[in-house]
């Protein structure tokens, strides 16, 4: 794809909005907030979009402009910037009344490519990684871009931990230290600004953690009641799901939690050979080979678990 005539395309605009899917983590937000940094450079009004702006996570807000998301879409907008969504649906944007022209940058194997251009590689840990080769094609990376497509890239890789890692990974990562990245000033901001509220919530995922099928296979869940009691939201999830996995015979992961009353979430996570994204999409939902989800059909957490534990198991069989 020729990137410079995206550029000349993007650079002709006057109104641009940024978006990101629901219940953003670090590679929707770290990509975002790359993005506008870039835009505002170039003299370009761009504004953020995240129907869940007013839940960021605790920490990402150490990015700047991470403050500055909204939960409206400006109206009348020359063009949408789409970063990690797989689908737009995913997003609150009003898709069908108002589209204009959309570039759709993301890494999910299970993207739709609805954009009139799709920059799209799935073979990439973090939408961060994507952008940041798109970015780089019109101009070289500040430290601010830097640092939010840096956040992207940890979070997304699990901080190196993802199966799809490379050395072009670790070059990238190099260029950004260049360009003013403190690796470990990111890493602490992400990993030591937890609220209490987090930690109880983990507290009680860990002391429903149910093993199965001889020990590969594992679940959890929470409910609304758990939010309730403990003073926490489904914003801080994220990274919450990898749990079981840490233990040493377990392949695959369940986590159900509830997002509304008799309305739950899945979270799945496995190990090579096994990937979990099929599963996801049988189930109206999607992701990557080892990390995807859905929202259950059921109504209660019983018939959730029950659904998942059966088509993991056959996986595991």
């Amino acid at each position: 794809m020729d990137y410079a005539q995206v550029w000349e395309r993007i650079l002709s605009f006057k109104k641009i909005v940024i978006i990101t899917h629901q219940k953003p983590d670090g590679d929707a937000i770290g990509s975002a907030l790359a993005m506008h940094h870039r835009l505002t450079r170039l003299g370009k009004k761009s504004y953020l979009f995240n129907l869940d702006a007013s839940r960021i996570p605790l920490e990402l807000r150490f990015l700047r402009e991470s403050q500055n998301f909204s939960d409206k879409v400006p109206a009348n907008a020359d063009a949408w910037i789409f970063l990690d969504c797989a689908n737009p649906a995913r997003t609150g944007a009003p898709w069908e009344e108002e589209r204009p022209w959309v570039l759709n940058i993301d890494h999910h194997e299970s993207n739709s490519r609805f954009g009139d251009v799709n920059i799209v590689d799935s073979s990439k840990v973090a939408t961060g990684v994507v952008l940041a080769s798109f970015l780089k094609a019109q101009d070289r990376l500040n430290k601010p871009e830097s640092e939010a497509i840096y956040a992207a890239i940890l979070t997304d890789s699990n901080f190196f931990k993802n199966d799809r890692i490379d050395a072009e990974l670790f070059r990238l990562c190099g260029d950004l230290m260049e360009s003013g990245v403190e690796p470990a000033k990111i890493n602490d901001s992400l990993t030591r600004s937890e609220p209490l509220a987090k930690i109880r919530l983990l507290e009680r995922i860990l002391s429903r953690l149910a093993l199965h099928h001889d020990a590969t296979l594992a679940s959890s869940y929470l409910l609304e009641e758990d939010f309730q009691s403990l003073g926490g939201g489904v914003h801080m999830l994220e990274g919450m799901a990898d749990y079981p996995l840490s233990l040493s015979t377990v392949r695959m992961g369940i986590f159900a939690y509830e997002i509304a009353p008799k309305r739950f979430k899945v979270s799945l996570r496995s190990q090579a050979p096994h990937p979990c994204n099929d599963i996801a999409a049988k189930l109206g939902g999607g992701g990557h080979p080892y990390a995807a989800g859905y929202i259950s059909s059921h109504s209660t957490l019983e018939k959730t678990l029950q659904e998942a534990l059966d088509l993991c198991k056959e996986r595991l069989s």
